[in-house]
């Protein structure tokens, strides 16, 4: 795309953005713009938006107009997973978030989408506005009168939001980073890089803003294809610039997958001092455990996974624990945890039908 190559060519550090493309039309051109006059199509449109917003407004100050903002990009409605018409994921496009918004559907966009239409909005009203990053997850920010307010998009009552529902958000509350509005252009050329499986718009989103996400994000890209280690390598990048239990168990189940066995214990027991109920880091190392013989350490992983854990974590560790189980010669207590996890559906109950049956034999 020539378009987007000139802006690639002319934006080499987020610094560069105001210089010959402005964040808002770096965002346009990343959804797919390829032409000035769809670039000036879509500048206006914003316009139009941007008046509708302005008709809300009953108070000049700054929170006030952040405020109207956030309540005008959220109607109320909550996050968002539309499709568009052809299947293809739409919500984190700022193209696709202007035109849904323009034909008031009502599911508009997800949090990066929101985000990108909010700031480029909020940079024409004249407010000081951040990026609020987290590892899956971005939002605003307003900086006014030295305070720093947290801007939900994806929430019609997300102004001065407070992420603290769960432990889980409570640790990403403590790992959120503000950063520049310009931040918004590299997080929406990642995100599609994702979508698109294109480690060339990673790249750059990682030349231009570098953080753990994005190399977390590239490993997944490498491994795809195959190209482990390389992905080992991103992931040692990842889990050296912050510490988050979903990175810290990405590294650990490559490096399970290579067979480094040892390795993979020391980053799962990483991701569970972070978060002690963190079921997926307990279910694998139990399988470390299980491979290497230390089946009482692997039992009590699976419990933990069990008791933890979401539905999918639950039903594996019962599989596991029956495992130990039979190892241990507990085989009464093996056969209620095989019958346990062939409950939950047919295709289960096919894998541990042969299991069931011989262990129903043995016990007899």
């Amino acid at each position: 795309m020539r378009l987007e190559n000139e802006l690639f060519e002319s934006v080499k550090t987020l610094d560069d953005l105001g210089k010959d493309f402005s964040l808002e039309e770096s965002l346009l051109i990343v959804s797919g713009i390829d032409s000035r006059d769809n670039l000036e199509r879509y500048k206006d449109k914003i316009t139009y938006l941007h008046s509708k917003y302005q008709k809300r407004l009953d108070k000049k100050d700054a929170p006030s107009r952040a405020r109207t903002l956030i309540k005008f990009l959220g109607n109320g409605k909550g996050r968002y997973l539309a499709k568009s018409s052809s299947g293809e994921s739409s919500p984190n496009n700022l193209v696709n978030v202007i035109n849904r918004k323009i034909m008031k559907l009502k599911k508009i966009g997800n949090c990066i989408g929101l985000s990108s239409l909010g700031g480029v909005i909020g940079l024409r009203e004249g407010l000081n506005l951040g990026c609020l990053f987290f590892t899956d997850h971005i939002a605003l920010s307003l900086d006014s009168e030295n305070k720093v307010i947290n801007l939900e998009t994806t929430i019609k009552g997300g102004y001065d939001c407070r992420y603290s529902k769960d432990k889980e958000w409570r640790l990403r509350n403590r790992l959120m980073k503000h950063e520049t509005i310009n931040s918004l252009f590299p997080i929406s050329l990642a995100n599609r890089a994702l979508i698109k499986d294109n480690l060339r718009d990673l790249q750059k989103s990682i030349e231009l803003y570098p953080n753990a996400v994005f190399y977390d994000w590239k490993s997944g890209l490498l491994e795809n294809r195959r190209k482990m280690g390389l992905a080992l390598e991103s992931y040692k990048i990842a889990t050296s610039l912050t510490n988050y239990p979903s990175l810290n168990y990405d590294f650990g189940s490559n490096l399970f997958n290579r067979r480094h066995y040892e390795e993979a214990v020391e980053q799962f027991s990483k991701a569970i001092s972070l978060n002690p109920q963190h079921s997926g880091s307990y279910l694998l190392r139990g399988r470390v455990h299980f491979i290497l013989g230390n089946y009482e350490r692997a039992l009590n992983d699976f419990i933990k996974s069990k008791n933890f854990g979401a539905i999918e974590y639950k039903k594996d560790a019962h599989f596991e624990m029956g495992r130990v189980y039979e190892k241990l010669g507990n085989l009464k207590k093996a056969l209620k945890e095989y019958e346990k996890y062939s409950s939950y559906n047919d295709e289960y109950y096919k894998k541990v039908k042969k299991r069931i049956e011989r262990l129903i034999k043995k016990v007899k």
